[in-house]
């Protein structure tokens, strides 16, 4: 351990280090030394100074003027000292308060820049997400295209092909086999085409943010017991740029998928609301539940699903916010402000 030196006083300890300032308690021993040798010195005099006054005193006895010249001769040296120590403790205090507050000061300047690192480091992350998310809706819309016109153009002439087959002249077993061939072939057709809406919704950019949303929770929920319902405020069209229109819908479909998957849920509701120059949606179900904070403690793999639509809602400046509790459903609301989705776009793009 570090020790002090023999004229200072170490502080304690704050942030890099002890703060050391010249302490007064060294001066103690000699100004005690001195006062006691003045009081030595005051009483060995007092006696022949007595009797050099005791005439004079003794026409003002009332006034006890010899025990004054004691008393005074007592406490005048205390009264220095003690005056003396309190200068230097005040010194001391001046010095460490200034030596503290450029700590403080100091420290205060490290924060405000750790901080500018941090907000600057989070700015380019969002923007590097922005492009990565715009890159990743490139490439889904490439490979919607090439599987809608390629393969899903190829599906289709091969179901031609068999139909006109299947009306020529053939036999019973061979037409047994068109026939599965082309109830095959249809199948492959129909996922191919589900595959390419899935990667790149068309429906977007012919219908819009909130038909294509409601238009696609119905063609899901089609087969199963869900009543949905959607709800758009006024006005029902508002101007929503590329990457928030995208944003929205794929969260929104990630987030009804979670309802289908885990909630046994009987009721669906959507709401969608533009006002104030943004952009709220909420997605509310009557199922069983969760503990929201558990699940956000427990492992990644848990809530991997919540962690990518946290990320998508941040790269376009939107938040999300789940509430929930056993028994008593969810509700996911996404909030976006519009007027950071040109900003958005440019990232994006």
């Amino acid at each position: 351990m570090n020790r002090a030196t023999r004229g200072s006083q170490a502080a304690p300890e704050h942030m890099d280090g002890p703060i050391e300032v010249e302490r007064p308690w060294p001066v103690i021993p000699p100004i005690v030394a001195l006062a006691v040798l003045i009081v030595l010195a005051a009483l060995a005099s007092v006696a022949d100074v007595y009797e050099r006054v005791a005439v004079w005193t003794r026409a003002h006895e009332h006034w006890e003027l010899d025990e004054l010249v004691i008393t005074l001769a007592l406490w005048l040296p205390a009264f220095l000292a003690y005056t003396y120590l309190h200068m230097r403790r005040r010194r001391y205090l001046r010095a460490y308060n200034s030596l503290l507050e450029q700590r403080v000061e100091s420290r205060t300047a490290d924060l405000s820049h750790a901080n500018a690192m941090l907000s600057q480091a989070r700015g380019e992350r969002s923007q590097l997400l922005q492009q990565i998310l715009a890159a990743q809706e490139m490439e889904r819309a490439r490979l919607s295209r090439e599987l809608h016109d390629q393969l899903g153009q190829v599906l289709s002439y091969m179901l031609v092909g068999l139909r006109l087959t299947k009306d020529e002249d053939i036999s019973a077993k061979a037409a047994e086999h068109i026939s599965k061939l082309s109830d095959l072939t249809r199948e492959a057709l129909e996922d191919v085409r589900s595959l390419a809406v899935d990667l790149h919704p068309a429906s977007l950019e012919h219908l819009g943010l909130v038909e294509a949303i409601e238009q696609e929770v119905r063609r899901i929920a089609a087969d199963l017991p869900l009543d949905i319902e959607v709800c758009v405020g006024e006005p029902r069209d508002f101007p929503v740029g590329p990457a928030v229109q995208i944003t929205l819908y794929r969260v929104t479909l990630a987030a009804f998928a979670n309802i289908v998957r885990h909630a046994d849920a009987h009721n669906v509701r959507i709401s969608i609301q533009h006002e104030d120059d943004r952009i709220r949606l909420d997605i509310e179900d009557d199922g069983v539940g969760f503990d929201v904070e558990s699940t956000m403690r427990g492992a990644v793999e848990d809530r991997f699903g919540l962690l990518a639509m946290e990320e998508r809602m941040e790269a376009v400046g939107g938040t999300i916010a789940v509430h929930s509790r056993p028994g008593h459903g969810a509700t996911v609301s996404l909030e976006t402000p519009a007027g950071t989705v040109d900003s958005a776009d440019e990232h994006a793009t």
